[in-house]
């Protein structure tokens, strides 16, 4: 079961671990314009994806959908776990998010734009506790959108662009490169399509 002194000590602190996580996150890389090439249809849709890699504050896991539009706007709907401490305590936000995009077989640059977040549940173990619940009982609820700047640019390295997925590297803050996959997708509503793990 929860230690609720331990619990309460966790989230008196939540926001080191949002910093730490949306810190890495965000990848952020500053542009002052995005490229002028015209976007590649095949990036056309919705692209579901799923991934993780280690934070200062422990793991950061992200499993959602991109919808890239062709009128240069994206947009972000899944979740974003944090997890950190021992035995670990997982942190898991229902995400919103939308911005602009620009991308070719050789790069995809995207400008977040809008977000919205909000605790959708923690996990301990096999015990969950209701996200919505315990953020009631907090003063300043956790929101990733109030440590991560709007305005802020990602680019990824495409290593294979096809008809139903897409190959993608970025490096983290120490440089590090991270890949991970997009599949191409029908579903625009990721509550049905992704489980919170």
């Amino acid at each position: 079961m929860f230690n609720w002194n331990t619990l309460k000590s966790f989230f008196s602190s939540y926001k080191i671990y949002v910093v730490a996580g949306a810190a890495v996150i965000t990848f952020v890389y500053q542009f002052k314009d995005l490229f002028d090439e015209k976007n590649d249809p095949t990036i056309y849709g919705r692209w579901e994806s799923k991934y993780a890699y280690p934070d200062s504050a422990g793991m950061v896991s992200l499993h959602g959908v991109t919808e890239f539009l062709e009128d240069d706007s994206y947009k972000y709907t899944g979740f974003i776990t944090l997890t950190t401490g021992q035995p670990p305590i997982d942190m898991v936000f229902r995400v919103n998010a939308a911005g602009t995009w620009k991308g070719d077989e050789e790069r995809i640059i995207t400008k977040l734009t809008g977000m919205n977040s909000s605790l959708a549940e923690v996990r301990k173990g096999e015990l969950k506790l209701s996200g919505s619940m315990l953020a009631q009982s907090m003063k300043e609820p956790p929101q990733l959108e109030s440590v991560i700047p709007m305005g802020s640019s990602e680019r990824y390295k495409v290593l294979e662009l096809e008809e139903d997925k897409i190959k993608l590297q970025v490096d983290n803050l120490k440089g590090e490169p991270v890949a991970f996959d997009m599949l191409k997708t029908p579903e625009r509503n990721p509550g049905k399509l992704l489980p919170m793990d």
